[in-house]
């Protein structure tokens, strides 16, 4: 073999040990991003979920309960608010009233590699408004 070749195949190996890491880097930022995409849409559907539960008939203890329920460790501040209907005027839940559930969750990105890059944790925000049906 040539020195030229050699120098080649040298040249080649420090490029891709310097290039690993950044792209090993990226590919972790990726995740962590995709964790926090994911809990982002799980805390929305917990919304969503709590205030259906809380139109078709549930109190508020169990609409909070059903929120809850979309995480696997039942862990999120979940509050239920009536509206009443401005023609019936009512402090209940009838016919027409607006229930708006609103759910908030801490999430932590859990990616050490890049942990300093992020915020411990990230608090995330969703409500749901939807009229009484029953």
């Amino acid at each position: 073999m040539s020195d030229a070749s050699e120098r080649d195949r040298g040249q080649a190996t420090v490029e891709f040990v310097v290039t690993l890491p950044l792209v090993a880097l990226v590919l972790v930022g990726i995740l962590a991003v995709a964790r926090v995409g994911t809990e982002r849409v799980l805390v929305q559907m917990a919304a969503r979920e709590g205030a259906r539960q809380a139109v078709v008939g549930a109190d508020a203890a169990a609409a909070a309960a059903a929120a809850r329920a979309v995480f696997a460790d039942h862990d999120a501040d979940v509050s239920v608010t009536s509206e009443p209907s401005p023609r019936t005027g009512d402090t209940g839940a009838p016919a027409g009233d607006v229930v708006t559930v609103t759910v908030v969750r801490r999430v932590r990105p859990g990616v050490p590699v890049i942990a300093t890059l992020l915020p411990e944790s990230i608090e995330m925000h969703a409500s749901a408004t939807m009229r009484v049906e029953r």
